[in-house]
């Protein structure tokens, strides 16, 4: 998860960051949301119980991926 989720911080502060992070608010708030909202779709932040509960042998952790990208386009697009 920590893999999609700072991939997700980097897309959200390459939209609301204008020189530095510390200076927007925004990425914060964003970043939270992102945070939150994957907690409450998926259960958990843990590798172990997201393997165990999403991960296929065909498609390994895509799902949880494809999860995490559609949290984050929602956010882009608000």
């Amino acid at each position: 998860m920590w893999r999609t989720y700072s991939a997700g911080v980097m897309v959200l502060s390459y939209k609301y960051v204008n020189n530095v992070a510390h200076e927007s608010d925004k990425v914060k708030e964003v970043s939270q949301r992102l945070f939150r909202e994957f907690m409450e779709k998926m259960n958990s932040i843990q590798c172990g119980y997201l393997k165990k509960a999403y991960r296929k042998e065909d498609i390994g952790c895509s799902n949880i991926i494809i999860k995490t990208a559609e949290i984050l386009d929602k956010l882009m697009i608000e």
